[in-house]
């Protein structure tokens, strides 16, 4: 798993590594405010999905809906070991590859802390839940900026 999850934080460090650093950030300045927004559409869009599913016409949503969803954990994830890399090396600015260095050593930490038996399990899910709403908070942010500059 930290391989894969390395693998996704170099390609993350390469294609957009100003916006990743930005989440990390975000993710320490409104810890709570992104925690339950991460927290209410992952209830509300697992249930809706769901809900969908039931239906003919709605199965393909929800299908594409799991499937988001998927994709914004696993850089929730990566969003999340980056947030204990800049606890641990307190500047944050550097080159693309002191930022992977940093993403490195805290994907490593967050999953040995992951591999608590029970503790564990609580952790990764609420770090992974803060990265999930912070990542959904930004993309909202985004596509209202571009809303607002008529681009959208």
């Amino acid at each position: 798993m930290y391989l894969a999850m390395l693998l996704l934080a170099f390609v993350l460090c390469l294609l957009v590594p100003q916006e990743i650093q930005r989440v990390s950030d975000e993710m320490r300045q409104e810890f709570w405010k992104n925690m339950g927004i991460g927290f209410i559409v992952l209830v509300v869009g697992t249930f809706s999905a769901v809900v969908a599913a039931f239906t003919l016409i709605g199965l393909p949503l929800a299908f594409i809906v799991f499937a988001g969803f998927i994709s914004i954990w696993l850089v929730a994830q990566v969003a999340a070991g980056l947030f204990f890399g800049n606890l641990i090396f307190k500047s944050a600015a550097g080159s693309k590859w002191k930022l992977f260095g940093r993403l490195a050593l805290g994907l490593f930490v967050y999953i040995a802390l992951g591999l608590i038996p029970v503790f564990g399990l609580i952790f990764t899910f609420l770090f992974s839940l803060l990265g999930f709403g912070t990542f959904l908070r930004r993309r909202h942010e985004m596509f209202h900026f571009l809303k607002m500059k008529k681009y959208w």
